[in-house]
């Protein structure tokens, strides 16, 4: 804390204070005062000391003269600087004569004085620009007759309490992110790259890092993601494991059985054609704790790889990014197979394996009989969206086809018709889900109403059972169904049923959906700008898919937990947890708002139209 003499007119004055944080102390001499810290620019817990050149106008090194049109700036050095340099602070005032005292007071408040009338401002919140701390003092409003008071133009204080200058190698330590890693932070969580950055700061006049720095920080936060993502799902496996065991569910051998949804995706939409994707990933989740306990990434391209490639050049050691050369199409059912592996070696067996009808990761498990010793018989389950996304895909199709007549094409294959049959057979297998029949008998009987469901809905009753409907068949659909069969159009929405609900009938009993894993995709799309942008050229692709584990594994509050990673523990921006606790909150408060409101399904209102509408 320093007096100087004020500014008083209408101009604003100005303060630079420039200082590394590795500041040592020096012995005060006759030549330096000391000064406390009054400008709390110190981020760790020892207080910066700092001296002033009493000298005003010192002709010392690395001191430059700044001049400005109609002003005289009076110039203040400090020492000492860890790299040997001096620090200096500009006072920009009228009165080039205002002697230059000091006068210790508290620790965000500084007082000014000239010629017996004291000004006062508050010092504590400053703003960093290019490693410069600047403070704009201004509206100048009279307290008393002898005094008058200054307020500061006070803006967020980006660097002035997150400042580790000493600490950029923070692979080995916990240590605070810094401004620039909060800011490749930020982006990142956003799903958005330097560009972005670049952009939005030259909007709010603030210089950006370079690529270089940008790219620095970022690959520090790839390792630091992919530790945090790997530790977490290592977590939550050995919940699973404690929670199975705790249930009885183990082999011979004492490994835990799991339950698992698996699911996976590209980091480039195909839209159910074009698979041509770099990268892509997939995520076991355990049922139990709805966490993600395995994942992992695979890469077809290596920017540096591919770039020496066209030099012509050798080489060079370097973390390689490519670490597949398959197809697309296989990159799923790799990562899932490698993942049981690598389960089982830590305990974990997953007997039921829920899925959304991929078929080859099922069958890859299957030939090469994962689990031995003892064997394990993996079933899988279908999930049950999917089956009835499947199904309309298919029965629209039907409508395509001229080979059918055209006036039972628009009378029968209709969305209408088709979701009529989806809740009737939900209904059926909710019915015999709650029976107390054997499982065989259940999978027999829900089969077989599932086939009769095309009939029901035509209006045919006579094949019903009495706790589907009770109605008589409508006159004139004996003749329908005949024809319909003639045309061929009722055996193959018959022979549709068969193979997506009828094969499938103990999926339906069990009533299992990958939810879960569609959530967790919808986490990987946002860090991922929605796969709008290519990130598989290098490490980028792997830590967003890592982002998002952590964001599904700590409940939306990946940020935070970044923070208290590096932090030993401790998340140091109280701004980030509020956000993500805000949101927290709201979600739940549109879960408690859609209880006291819920919708009202049409196939539980239908008064016997569906399947199970008169109940037993």
């Amino acid at each position: 804390m320093t007096t100087v003499g004020p500014q008083i007119d209408d101009e604003w004055d100005k303060l630079y204070f420039e200082f590394d944080n590795d500041a040592v102390k020096a012995d005060a001499n006759s030549d330096y005062q000391q000064l406390q810290d009054s400008f709390d620019p110190q981020i760790g817990e020892e207080s910066d000391t700092i001296y002033i050149d009493r000298e005003d106008n010192s002709a010392d090194k690395n001191v430059e003269t700044c001049t400005r049109s109609g002003d005289n700036l009076n110039q203040v050095t400090i020492s000492p600087q860890i790299d040997g340099e001096l620090e200096r602070i500009n006072f920009d005032h009228d009165d080039t004569n205002a002697d230059v005292t000091s006068n210790a007071r508290s620790r965000n408040e500084a007082e000014l004085t000239q010629d017996g009338n004291s000004t006062s401002f508050n010092a504590s919140d400053l703003r960093n620009k290019n490693d410069a701390y600047v403070m704009n003092v201004c509206e100048e409003r009279p307290v008393k007759d002898s005094s008058s008071r200054f307020v500061v133009d006070i803006c967020i204080p980006l660097q002035s309490l997150r400042n580790d200058h000493k600490n950029r190698n923070r692979k080995k330590e916990k240590a605070a992110i810094g401004i620039n890693g909060d800011a490749v932070l930020g982006i990142t969580s956003v799903g958005l790259g330097y560009s972005h950055v670049e952009e939005i700061c030259a909007n709010l006049g603030v210089s950006c890092m370079s690529y270089s720095l940008f790219r620095k920080e970022e690959k520090i936060q790839q390792e630091d993601w992919f530790e945090a993502a790997k530790s977490a799902a290592l977590e939550s496996l050995k919940k699973e494991i404690e929670l199975a065991k705790a249930n009885g569910e183990v082999d011979s051998k004492g490994n835990a059985l799991i339950r698992v949804i698996t699911d996976g995706s590209w980091g480039k939409r195909s839209y159910g054609r074009n698979f041509s994707s770099l990268s892509g990933f997939a995520v076991i989740i355990g049922l139990r704790t709805n966490k993600a306990i395995y994942f992992d990434t695979r890469n077809r391209y290596c920017h540096t790889c591919k770039v020496v490639e066209v030099r012509g050049e050798q080489v060079k050691q370097h973390k390689c990014n490519k670490n597949y050369d398959g197809p697309p199409t296989g990159m799923e059912s790799d990562i899932i197979l490698t993942g049981f592996k690598e389960c089982d070696i830590l305990g974990a067996r997953f007997n039921i394996l829920i899925s959304d009808g991929d078929s080859n990761t099922y069958k890859l498990i299957k030939d090469l009989r994962v689990y031995k010793d003892p064997d394990v018989f993996v079933i899988k389950l279908e999930c049950v969206n999917h089956l009835f996304r499947n199904f309309y895909k298919k029965f629209n199709d039907l409508s395509k086809i001229k080979l059918f007549d055209a006036d039972w094409r628009k009378k029968f294959i209709t969305p209408s018709f088709c979701l009529n049959m989806f809740k009737g057979i939900r209904m059926a297998a909710r019915h015999w889900r709650e029976s107390n029949e054997s499982l065989p008998m259940k999978i027999r009987l829900l089969e077989k109403d599932i086939l009769n469901a095309p009939a029901h809905y035509i209006g045919y009753h006579a094949n019903c059972s009495s706790y589907f409907c009770q109605k008589a068949s409508v006159a004139g659909t004996v003749e329908t169904v005949n024809a319909l069969k003639n045309d061929g159009i009722y055996y193959e929405v018959q022979s549709l049923c068969q193979t997506y609900f009828g094969n499938n009938a103990r999926s339906l009993l069990a009533n299992y959906t990958n939810n879960p894993a569609e959530q967790f995709n919808g986490y990987v799309a946002k860090y991922l700008g929605g796969k709008r942008i290519n990130y598989s050229l290098a490490g980028s692709y792997a830590s967003r898919v890592a982002m998002a584990v952590v964001h599904f594994n700590t409940d939306c509050h990946a940020s935070s937990e970044y923070h208290r990673i590096k932090l030993g523990g401790v998340c140091d921006l109280p701004s980030v947890t509020q956000l993500e606790n805000k949101r927290k909150r709201k979600c739940l408060e549109n879960a408690v708002a859609r209880t006291k409101k819920p919708r009202v399904r049409r196939a539980e209102s239908d008064k016997g139209k569906a399947y199970g509408g008169v109940r037993r």
